[in-house]
């Protein structure tokens, strides 16, 4: 294929092309890169992998939907989660995927409501009017917590440092810097994630092999048979708990630390927020009953999610050539599908910069084309944990809330670093006032 049949984009430098300069922020890339190109913009990858950056919920759809079984996880994935859910495919990736759903189905999501309700109330229990606390880092540990307990059953999650560690490193690993180089290259986030992974699974073998108490997502994944009576090897066990762990603790804790420096920033929305928290919860806490009946705090944390979703691109490698758009791409390319772009376009949403939760009061989410709005992802790979995400975020931000007003003192403008996750460059530090 030659260059003139590609589709537009930036010029790149020899060897390097343009990856680099993408890698060095590739929030404002993809956004330019788009307005000048159109929806679909090559990114010359020099001696490594050419890149595509989709720009239309129509393509998302072809990608993810229509034309899924033609595509992968990039090698970056495959790193990382091995032969997990979160980068596996085919018949594996289906047979697992059906073991693991039964752990989110409803009725245990409702059950591990309680834990998550507890360990929210033990983190504030510790904050004292007047501080200053980093939420980013104080909501990480929160839903690591909570993950612990309704993964593992583990009380004390400090006593596995190595967990924490892996999260950290797995950032590192998958920044789009870092995606210049193959996993063997010895850069310092791929020497981070090789220690930290090692010292991964042999804390998650020692669980796994100690056994898991009832009612937890490990003692599920245990008991699960596939329809030919096959069980999650040790291996298996461990991988599927990497991704859910990732999965399961940085994105919610993003969710949860965007929102409250967005209602910090939003005195009016904020104290619409705080009224219907005081008029829905009594004064014996939330509980399952209330919860559902917090309307607007489910339309913040819909807001949230259009404006701040922690999964801000979506990766997919072809395993084959494929046609988008009329062009030829090449199999082991790298696409790009910023879900940010989507989540932030003004050709669907009116003033999309600006939060503003009262939006999905309408029919806005029924009148949006499809796929114009995927916190969660979207086709057969959509995330598994979705409603024990939301059940986290619905019971935690309200639970704060109630307690604690919480105003964003950090460095402005905000600005993020790109990995799996979109995370804020500098300490999220919020001065915490009692209610």
């Amino acid at each position: 294929m030659s260059r003139n049949q590609r589709p537009p984009g930036p010029s790149g430098l020899p060897l390097i092309g343009s990856m680099p300069k993408y890698g060095l922020n590739p929030f404002k890339y993809r956004k330019k890169w788009a307005e000048k190109y159109g929806d679909l913009v090559y990114v010359d990858g020099g001696v490594g992998r050419d890149g595509y950056i989709l720009g239309s919920p129509e393509l998302f759809e072809q990608v993810l939907v229509e034309d899924d079984s033609k595509y992968q996880r990039p090698r970056e994935y495959r790193e990382v989660f091995r032969e997990g859910i979160g980068a596996s495919e085919g018949e594996f990736w289906q047979q697992q995927r059906d073991m693991i759903q039964p752990a989110f189905y409803p009725q245990r999501i409702k059950a591990y409501a309680e834990q998550m309700q507890t360990a929210t109330e033990d983190l504030v229990e510790g904050w004292s009017d007047g501080e200053t606390r980093d939420i980013e880092k104080q909501m990480k540990d929160l839903t690591l917590d909570v993950f612990a307990r309704t993964a593992f059953g583990i009380e004390n999650v400090g006593d596995y440092p190595a967990i924490r560690d892996a999260c950290n490193a797995i950032g590192a690993k998958t920044s789009a810097s870092n995606q210049v180089f193959p996993g063997w290259f010895p850069t310092p986030a791929n020497r981070q994630f090789d220690r930290a992974q090692k010292r991964l699974d042999e804390t998650l073998d020692q669980i796994i092999q100690s056994g898991a108490d009832d009612d937890t997502l490990l003692s599920v994944m245990i008991d699960a048979e596939a329809d030919d009576g096959h069980q999650m090897s040790t291996e298996t066990l461990r991988n599927e708990m990497i991704t859910l762990l990732f999965a399961g603790h940085e994105t919610t804790a993003l969710v949860l630390t965007y929102a409250f420096h967005l209602l910090s920033r939003n005195e009016d929305k904020r104290q619409k927020f705080f009224d219907e928290i005081d008029e829905v919860i009594d004064d014996d806490g939330l509980s399952p009953a209330n919860v559902q009946g917090l309307d607007y705090t489910n339309k913040v944390i819909k807001e949230v999610l259009r404006l701040r979703a922690p999964g801000h691109t979506i990766f997919r490698e072809p395993s084959e050539p494929v046609n988008i758009n009329g062009y030829e791409v090449t199999e082991g390319s790298v696409l790009f599908l910023p879900v940010w772009l989507i989540h932030h376009s003004e050709e669907y949403y009116d003033d999309p910069m600006t939060f503003r939760p009262e939006r999905w009061d309408g029919t806005l989410e029924q009148d949006l084309p499809k796929y114009a709005y995927i916190p969660f992802g979207a086709g057969p790979h959509r995330c598994v944990g979705e409603r024990f995400a939301k059940m986290e975020l619905r019971i935690m931000l309200p639970t704060i809330a109630q307690q604690f007003k919480l105003d964003y003192v950090g460095e402005n403008p905000l600005e993020f670093k790109d990995g799996l996750a979109a995370q804020p460059k500098n300490e999220m530090l919020m001065d915490i006032t009692a209610r």
